[in-house]
């Protein structure tokens, strides 16, 4: 099963001090990673045409492996032959909700 969403939201329980504290925290615990890049500054040296290539070579390994759940993000869908991929050898969820769900 793959799960796309079109942009990272805000939980409602969340005021806006929280969701940056949690944003910091997890950008934090991922910069602590041996040979981390955001995808900001992979895209700022690399472009996004090479971003997408690695993307779409990461979807093609994760759909070699049986009962995965994947989360792509939005991007990763709006590429024709990704989405040909995803229709041949996946079951896909879109989930489309309101911030106040």
């Amino acid at each position: 099963m793959f799960i796309t969403v079109f942009r990272n939201r805000k939980r409602p329980d969340m005021d806006r001090a929280a969701y940056e504290a949690d944003n910091a925290r997890m950008e934090e615990l991922a910069r602590g990673m041996p040979g981390f890049i955001s995808i900001k500054g992979f895209v700022a040296e690399d472009g996004e045409a090479a971003f997408r290539e690695l993307e779409h070579a990461a979807l093609q390994q994760a759909l070699t492996h049986p009962a995965r759940i994947v989360a792509t993000g939005g991007g990763a869908i709006l590429r024709p032959d990704n989405r040909s991929l995803l229709r041949q050898l996946a079951f896909v969820v879109w989930l489309d909700a309101p911030t106040t769900t």
